[in-house]
C-alpha cells in the first residue's frame, strides 16, 4: 500500500513538474508574443504620429510662406505708396507748393513723364487705378490681398505708428497710433527694419491672432510700414 501510494506521488510530481514547465513555456510565450505586439503598435503610431507632425509642420511652414508673401506683396504696392503720400501731404500741406521756376525746363519734364510713362507701362498694376483716389485705390488692391491670403484685418501705418488707412472695421481708429497687444510692444520697432517681422501669437475676439509688419519704403528712404493682422 506504501509503495503504491510513493508510486502515485512520485507520478504526481511528475505530472506536476511537467504542468509547471508548460506553464511556464506558454507564460513566457505569451509575454513575448505581448510585447512584441506592444512594440509593433507602438511603433505604428510613432510612425502615424511623425507623418502628423511632418503635415503639421509643412502646414505651419506653407502658412508663414503665405503671409511673408502678402506682406512683400503690400510692401510693394503702388497703392500702399500713394496713399502714405497722400497721408503726409494732408500733415503737411507746406509740401504742397510749387516751385514753378522748376518747371521751365521743359525738356527735362518731358524726359521725366516719359520715363515715369514707360514705367506705368511695366506696372503689373490695373491702368484704371491712375484714376482712382488713393484711399480707392488702397482699398481695392487690399481687398484683394485680403481675399486671396485670407487675412482678417491690414493696417497701414506712417512712420510714427499712427494709423492711416484700415482694410475692414476695427476697434483701432484711423489717425491715432496703433495699439500694440500686451504680449508684444516691439511690432512698431521692429516693423522699421528691413526684415518681415512676426509678433507672438495673442488671443484677440476669442481667437489665436497673429500680426505681422514689414517697412514700406522709396527712394531708399523710410515712409512709413505696412501692418498686417491675421488669424
Amino acid at each position: 500500500m506504501l509503495r503504491s501510494l510513493r508510486k502515485v506521488s512520485i507520478g504526481a510530481k511528475i505530472t506536476l513538474i511537467v504542468l509547471l514547465v508548460v506553464l511556464v513555456s506558454v507564460t513566457a510565450v505569451s509575454f513575448i508574443a505581448f510585447e512584441q505586439s506592444k512594440r509593433t503598435i507602438k511603433e505604428r503610431y510613432i510612425g502615424q504620429m511623425e507623418v502628423i507632425a511632418d503635415l503639421k509642420v509643412q502646414k505651419v511652414s506653407t502658412f508663414f510662406s503665405e503671409i511673408q508673401s502678402s506682406i512683400q506683396i503690400g510692401q510693394r504696392l503702388r497703392a500702399v505708396r500713394s496713399r502714405l503720400e497722400k497721408a503726409e501731404q494732408e500733415i503737411r500741406p507746406e509740401n504742397n507748393f510749387v516751385d514753378f521756376s522748376d518747371s521751365l525746363n521743359f525738356e527735362e519734364d518731358f524726359t521725366q513723364d516719359l520715363a515715369q510713362e514707360d514705367s506705368l507701362r511695366k506696372s503689373p498694376e490695373d491702368i484704371l487705378s491712375l484714376f482712382m483716389e488713393s484711399s480707392e485705390e488702397f482699398s481695392n488692391a487690399i481687398g484683394t490681398i485680403e481675399s486671396v491670403y485670407d487675412l482678417d484685418n491690414i493696417y497701414l501705418l506712417d512712420k510714427d505708428g499712427k494709423i492711416v488707412d484700415i482694410a475692414r472695421p476695427s476697434p483701432q481708429q484711423k489717425g491715432n497710433r496703433f495699439k500694440e497687444p500686451s504680449v508684444d510692444y516691439n511690432i512698431i520697432a521692429q516693423a522699421k527694419k528691413d526684415s518681415i517681422y512676426f509678433s507672438k501669437v495673442f488671443i484677440q475676439n476669442n481667437k489665436p491672432t497673429l500680426l505681422v509688419s514689414a517697412p514700406v519704403r522709396q527712394f531708399n528712404e523710410e515712409r512709413s510700414f505696412f501692418g498686417n493682422s491675421d488669424l
